[in-house]
């Protein structure tokens, strides 16, 4: 039985081209986005390349045009994806919240 915690709205990513470009970064060093998989003010899932240890504090950078902004996050939730006999790993990552104005100018950034 799955338990979804969850309780605001998302917007599915799956197979829609973002305008700009999105990096996660992990103890300073880029890694790899595979997909966006879904986005709320709160946080988003990706696909990544590599495993990332649930806790860890990561960054999130989209830039597009007029558009710099960076969040900061916590990973909640990894899934290593070789179950589905991918490479990679599902994340679920959730937003710092103690200033939630940088995190909606992303979602809004990242969803218009």
């Amino acid at each position: 039985m799955k338990c979804e915690r969850r309780n605001r709205n998302r917007f599915p990513f799956v197979q829609v081209e973002l305008e700009g470009d999105l990096s996660l970064h992990v103890d300073g060093s880029v890694v790899g986005i595979c997909e966006l998989q879904d986005i709320s003010p709160f946080g988003l899932g990706l696909m990544i390349e590599t495993d990332i240890t649930n806790g860890k504090v990561v960054s999130l950078r989209y830039r597009r045009a007029d558009i710099d902004i960076e969040v900061t996050g916590i990973v909640a939730w990894s899934l290593s994806a070789e179950a589905d006999h991918t490479l990679g790993c599902r994340v679920g990552i959730s937003f710092q919240d103690a200033d939630m104005n940088p995190n909606v100018e992303f979602f809004n950034a990242i969803t218009s």
